[in-house]
C-alpha cells in the first residue's frame, strides 16, 4: 500500500468516526430526566463537578457511606473480568481488583426504588469510576463514567457514548456472569487467596474478598449471587418496557391498551387474590410477544469464566467468553404458547404484577388501596350490587377460563365502591400517553395526581431535567491528526488500533496526542501490555474493521519493539 493511500484511509476513518460520533453523541446525554446516579449525587452530596476531592477519607469510601445512609448493597470483587478496564491493572489485577457495587431495596428515607437501579465499578488503577444508572422518566439506563476519582482528584461525571456500551450491553441493561461466579474472590478460594496475598487484607476499601465475613464500613452483602439478583431485577425494567410496547402494537387502539396494561399493574398489587377480567385482545399479544418466555432483546446473562490456571492468574479470556458475541433471548417469564387458556391468563396475571411491583413502591399502592377505600369487600359471584365494582380472584378466573361448564358462579368476588373505582379508573384511561413513552412510574403518578386532585406525586425522586446541564465533555481531546503521521512505526498501530485507541477513552487512548512524540511516549508506558495482548491475540477484538493477518502481528511486535527502545 503506498502512503498516499494508507494516508487517505486513515483521512477517510477519522472523518467516518467523526461524523458517527456526532450522530450518536445526540443520544448519549438523556433528553428528559437523568440518571440515578445523578439525582443520588444531588440527594447524598457528593456532585461531582470538577472540584476537588477531599484527601480523606477516600473518596470511593466516602460515596459508599453516603449511598449507605440510603441503601444497603451487594458487592462483587473482581480482580480479572469482562469489562473494558480488565487489563487496566495489568500485572497487578489481583492487587487492584474491580469493585462491584449494586444498591439493593427501597430507599430508607426515599419513595423510590434503589433495587437495580445503580451499579457502580471501580478501578483504583485507572482513577475511574463506571456507572450504570437508571433514567426512570425514559425507561432505559444510562452510561457515565466519573474521571478524576482519586484523593484530591478533579472528579468529574459526564455520560459515555452508548454506542461504546452497547456493544456488550446489547440490550441496553447490565450485564453480569453467573453459573458458579468464579470471577469473584467470593466464590473461587484459589482466586481469593491469591487476591488476599496480594492486597495484605481480607477486605478491599473495606469491601470483604469472602462470601460472608462482613464489612468494617458499611453494611452490605459481598455475593456475588445476590449482585446478580440485581443485574437481573435491573434487566427485567428494560425487559418489561419491550413487553408493554410490542405486546400494545399488536393491539388495534395502542394507547388505549398500554393504559389498560398500567391499570393491570396496579390493580393486580393492591391486594392478594384480586384480578381484572380476561381481554382477550391482551392475552393474544401476550402469548405472540412473549409466547416461548423470551423478549426480542440479548440476555444479561454471561457465560462464567475462571481467571485461576495452576494456581495463578491468567490473563487469557477464551474467545466464547467475549460479551460482544450474539446472546441468547432475554427470559421474561415461563413459556406459555402450548398452554390452555386459563393458564395463558394466569401468567399474563404474573406478568403485570411483576411488571407493577418493579416499577411501582408499595408506598404507591398504599396511595391507591386509600383512594378506592380500604380493603375491599368480598362477595359471591351471583350477588349483584350496582353501587359496587366487583372484581374476581385470578385462580377462580384459571379454573373458569380452562372449565367447560359455568364455573362462575362459584366465584369469589372483592368488591369497591361504584364512584371511588370509576373515579381511579378513569384516571387511568384519562392518561396523556402518546406512541413512544417510556413506561414511566414517575410520570404517571404525575399525571394520575392531575385527574384525581391528588399531591402524591409531587415529592417523589428523580423527575428532574439534571442531564440537560450536563457537560458533554469534561476536556477537549487533542486529536493528532493520521494524516499527518511521518513516524513509520505509527502507521501500522493508527491502521489496526485506531478504532478503539484514539477517540474514546476506554480502553485507553494510548494514540491520542498532540504531536508524534506524545503518542510514541504513550504506546512506550503500555508496551508491556500491548505486548502481551498481541502475542495471545487479544488485539485487535473480533468487531474490529482492521484484522491481523500472522505477518502484521509480528510487524506490529516488531514496530513495538523499536518504538520500546
Amino acid at each position: 500500500m503506498t502512503k498516499a493511500l494508507q494516508k487517505a484511509i486513515m483521512g477517510l476513518l477519522l472523518a467516518t468516526h467523526l461524523f458517527n460520533s456526532s450522530q450518536v453523541h445526540a443520544q448519549d446525554i438523556p433528553v428528559e430526566g437523568a440518571s440515578f446516579f445523578d439525582h443520588m449525587q444531588n440527594i447524598i452530596g457528593t456532585n461531582y463537578d470538577g472540584k476537588p476531592l477531599p484527601q480523606k477519607p477516600h473518596p470511593f469510601e466516602a460515596l459508599l457511606k453516603k449511598l449507605n445512609q440510603h441503601s444497603s448493597f451487594f458487592t462483587s470483587v473482581v480482580p480479572f473480568g469482562r469489562s473494558l478496564q480488565k487489563m487496566a491493572a495489568y500485572p497487578q489485577s489481583l492487587k487492584f481488583p474491580r469493585v462491584l457495587v449494586a444498591t439493593s431495596e427501597l430507599s430508607k428515607s426515599m419513595n423510590t426504588h434503589f433495587r437495580g437501579r445503580l451499579f457502580i465499578a471501580y478501578v483504583e488503577a485507572t482513577k475511574k469510576l463506571e456507572v450504570i444508572s437508571f433514567n426512570p422518566m425514559m425507561g432505559r439506563y444510562e452510561f457515565q463514567i466519573v474521571d478524576n476519582f482519586y484523593p484530591g482528584g478533579k472528579a468529574q461525571a459526564r455520560y459515555v457514548p452508548r454506542s461504546l456500551c452497547l456493544r456488550c450491553h446489547q440490550g441496553g441493561t447490565p450485564i453480569f456472569a453467573g453459573g458458579e461466579w468464579l470471577e469473584t474472590t467470593a466464590f473461587n478460594s484459589e482466586l481469593q487467596k491469591l487476591s488476599i496475598a496480594a492486597i495484605g487484607s481480607k477486605e478491599y476499601f473495606g469491601i470483604p474478598l469472602t462470601r460472608d465475613d462482613p464489612s468494617s464500613k458499611y453494611e452490605l452483602l459481598p455475593r456475588p449471587e445476590n449482585f446478580e439478583d440485581m443485574v437481573r431485577f435491573g434487566a427485567l425494567l428494560v425487559g418489561y418496557q419491550k413487553a408493554w410496547q410490542d405486546i400494545c402494537s399488536l393491539t388495534r387502539h395502542k394507547l388505549e391498551c398500554k393504559k389498560k396494561l398500567i391499570r393491570w399493574m396496579l390493580v393486580t398489587n393492591l391486594y392478594d387474590k384480586l384480578s381484572l377480567e380476561p381481554d382477550l385482545e391482551l392475552l393474544r399479544g401476550f402469548v405472540s410477544v412473549l409466547g416461548d418466555g423470551t423478549i426480542d432483546l440479548a440476555s444479561e446473562k454471561l457465560p462464567d469464566h475462571n481467571p485461576v490456571v495452576k494456581g495463578q492468574l491468567s490473563y487469557h479470556m477464551p474467545p466464547e467468553m467475549d460479551p460482544s458475541l450474539p446472546r441468547e433471548r432475554m427470559k421474561i417469564i415461563m413459556p406459555s404458547k402450548s398452554d390452555p387458556l386459563g393458564l395463558q391468563f394466569y401468567k399474563f396475571h404474573i406478568l403485570v404484577k411483576g411488571m407493577g411491583q418493579s416499577f411501582f413502591t408499595e408506598k404507591d399502592f398504599d396511595h391507591f388501596r386509600s383512594l378506592l377505600g380500604g380493603k375491599p369487600e368480598p362477595r359471591s359471584a351471583p350477588q349483584r350490587d350496582t353501587a359496587r365494582t366487583c372484581l374476581p380472584d385470578p385462580a377462580d378466573l384459571l379454573q373458569s377460563l380452562n372449565s367447560k361448564g359455568d364455573s362462575k358462579q362459584h366465584m369469589q368476588l372483592n368488591c369497591f365502591p361504584k364512584d371511588k373505582w370509576l373515579r381511579f379508573a378513569k384516571a387511568i384511561d384519562a392518561l396523556p400517553l402518546t406512541q413512544n413513552d417510556p413506561l414511566s412510574r414517575e410520570s404517571i403518578l404525575q399525571a394520575l395526581d392531575k385527574k384525581l386532585g391528588t399531591q402524591y406525586a409531587a415529592s417523589l425522586c428523580c423527575q428532574t431535567n439534571l442531564a440537560l446541564a450536563a457537560k458533554k465533555e469534561i476536556e477537549k481531546k487533542i486529536f493528532l491528526d493520521p494524516s499527518s503521521i511521518k513516524d513509520q512505526r505509527l502507521q501500522s498501530f493508527l491502521k489496526f488500533c485506531s478504532e478503539c485507541h484514539l477517540y474514546q477513552d476506554l480502553p485507553p487512548p494510548f494514540l491520542a496526542g498532540e504531536n508524534e512524540a506524545q503518542v510514541l511516549e504513550n504506546i512506550k508506558k503500555r508496551a508491556d501490555l500491548i505486548q502481551f495482548r498481541l502475542q495471545n491475540k487479544q488485539m485487535p477484538p473480533h468487531f474490529a474493521r482492521h484484522q491481523l493477518s500472522e505477518k502484521e502481528r509480528q510487524d506490529l511486535l516488531q514496530d513495538l519493539k523499536n518504538i520500546s527502545k
